[in-house]
């Protein structure tokens, strides 16, 4: 059997610890492509933070951003798909997150908002290579439906409780995940890189068994659970890689190469032998 298609986190999957995409990975995602395999980025991030990658490697196929709540393609002007928050909702949890002391980031037409320029802000916009805008409030300055909310929190312990409170008010409504440890992930109910990812495979006549999908974090479950081959990188949460059929290498050990190697590039050279 030959995947089709190749799903890849980027955060702690494709990037290194360094933020940066090695030569080799680069080159195996270069060869995957020649062997006719779609590869597709599957990321919490913006838009607009993963175009400098995107020419990097290359690629031209739509991705998933924000989790799944919008898909894009370079060159573009619009997305290919949106599922907002409910602009009702949104007001909700924001005024709830906020009024608790929380840093929380809004996303709308792929740009970042904030109630002010934190050291949580400061941190996420050099890791992201974004700006963001300060405009006080959020639960105030809503006016349309945010694509994403993330809230940011180093305290782990008091970021789990928040988790497991939000969930026990906006779970009905909203979909509530961690791309890492100290990010709560908020989008429109039912919204995961897992359906996404379906949806466009679904689209290009690829069915599950044909993919093979990549991450780290429990916002990588969905999509890890529903391909062929779900894979987690060695770095990965305890959830997942249990959830995963393999385990490769760590970010840091170029582990999404590792598995382009093993199951496209060796089997396909063996059916050519």
């Amino acid at each position: 059997m030959d995947f089709r298609m190749l799903a890849v986190d980027m955060d702690d999957t494709l990037l290194g610890k360094d933020l940066k995409i090695t030569k080799e990975t680069i080159k195996k995602i270069q060869l995957a492509k020649k062997a006719g395999v779609k590869v597709i980025i599957a990321t919490g991030r913006m838009f607009i933070s993963i175009i400098p990658f995107l020419r990097q490697l290359e690629l031209t196929d739509p991705v998933i951003v924000y989790n799944g709540a919008m898909v894009c393609r370079l060159g573009d002007k619009k997305p290919l798909l949106h599922h907002p928050i409910p602009l009702e909702y949104a007001r909700k949890i924001a005024r709830r997150v906020e009024s608790a002391g929380y840093q929380l980031n809004a996303y709308i037409n792929d740009q970042l908002y904030v109630r002010e320029q934190t050291p949580e802000v400061l941190r996420y916009m050099q890791r992201t290579g974004v700006n963001s805008t300060k405009v006080g409030p959020i639960g105030d300055f809503l006016e349309e439906d945010p694509t994403k909310l993330l809230v940011i929190h180093d305290n782990l312990s008091e970021i789990e409780q928040l988790k497991a409170e939000l969930r026990s008010e906006f779970g009905d409504v909203l979909t509530i995940t961690q791309s890492k440890p100290y990010f709560i992930e908020v989008m429109a109910k039912g919204i995961s890189k897992g359906k996404t990812l379906a949806e466009l495979a679904k689209g290009l006549g690829i069915a599950p068994h044909e993919v093979i999908a990549i991450g780290d974090g429990l916002n990588d479950l969905e999509m890890v659970k529903w391909a062929g081959l779900g894979v987690a990188v060695a770095n990965a949460h305890p959830e997942l890689k249990e959830a995963a059929d393999y385990v490769t290498g760590s970010c840091d050990e170029e582990g999404v190469a590792q598995v382009i190697d093993k199951f496209i590039l060796r089997r396909r050279r063996a059916s050519e032998e």
